[in-house]
């Protein structure tokens, strides 16, 4: 099977994934899906493994929460609508999310039922994905949950900071 055959099983997976985030306000980005308010962006990114070849592409997806506030308290001009997961001020891999809690990265091969793996995709967004953008998505969430000191996909030092800068204005 050609790469272009696992590319085109890959687009399935993604558009499946689009099929349960587009109608919970989120706007397709190439293989990133976000929603934005004027305060904060929530997103969804497709990572793909760097050892992909023709006959495998393996994929897991990266979370981000990130606040207007403290982007712009950083970067005044920076645009919340092109910040990267790798940038948010709450970092989760869906993985984290599941029940135990691993980091979980499909696998698409030639014989690979992409229906079976999309719909695993879509239902761990629905189930775990959304509802963690709704526990998290706001400053207010943001701020009580760093003052707990937990801080998924932050150093304690970016975690104290951003509560200071947070807890500040």
């Amino acid at each position: 099977m050609a790469l272009n055959a696992l590319e085109e099983k890959f687009r399935r997976v993604v558009d499946a994934a689009g099929s349960k985030l587009i109608p919970a306000g989120f706007l397709k980005q190439g293989k990133s899906f976000r929603r934005t308010t004027d305060l904060n962006a929530c997103i969804v990114e497709f990572q793909r493994s760097a050892v992909n070849n023709a006959s495998l592409i393996r994929f897991t997806l990266n979370l981000g929460i990130v606040s207007a506030r403290l982007l712009h308290a950083w970067d005044p001009d920076r645009d919340l609508k092109k910040v990267a997961a790798a940038e948010a001020h709450l970092r989760e891999r869906i993985g984290f999310l599941r029940d135990p809690p691993i980091d979980h990265w499909w696998s698409l091969e030639p014989g690979t039922d992409e229906t079976a793996v999309a719909a695993e995709v879509a239902t761990l967004l629905v189930d775990a994905a959304l509802p963690f953008f709704g526990q998290y998505g706001t400053d207010q969430s943001l701020l009580a949950l760093w003052r707990t000191g937990r801080s998924p996909g932050l150093t304690e030092v970016q975690r104290e900071r951003f509560l200071s800068l947070m807890a500040s204005s």
